[in-house]
């Protein structure tokens, strides 16, 4: 089974500058831009819900690492990062965020939600091939 990497990422230039190291570093990269690709039942929309199916679909595809874009609104990550450190069946996937260096706030509440590495854009795009190799399991 081929390694996976999945990105909560919408930025199309931060999606090929992830899938092209990861790929040299043999891994895959799988895109989730917004929560509605999750396809979560109408009548499964609560939080607790979401939460819940959202850490069966990530046990299931068993990626070895997560990525979050902090600056992407379609992804509610103040609420599935610290869900996801919660589920047994997640929390030992190792989580690194990035977002943009004046976005102090973001970057701090990442560290409090759980994520196991928070850069800014710029240390994220220069040091990718390294947070992989380091965080990727």
């Amino acid at each position: 089974m081929p390694k996976l990497i999945i990105g909560f990422v919408a930025d199309l230039m931060f999606q090929t500058r992830v899938e092209s190291a990861a790929l040299k570093l043999d891994y895959q990269t799988r895109w989730i831009e917004s929560a509605e690709q999750l396809q979560i039942p109408a009548k499964a929309r609560s939080p607790l819900d979401e939460q819940e199916i959202l850490g069966d679909q990530l046990s299931v595809l068993a990626p070895s690492l997560l990525i979050f874009d902090l600056g992407n609104a379609q992804i509610p990550w103040k609420s599935w990062i610290p869900a996801l450190k919660l589920i047994p069946e997640t929390r030992n996937i190792s989580i690194l965020c990035f977002g943009s260096h004046v976005d102090v706030a973001s970057l701090k509440k990442a560290r409090q939600c759980g994520a196991d590495e928070v850069v800014a854009r710029s240390r994220f795009v220069t040091a990718l091939p390294e947070l992989i190799q380091k965080y990727a399991r």
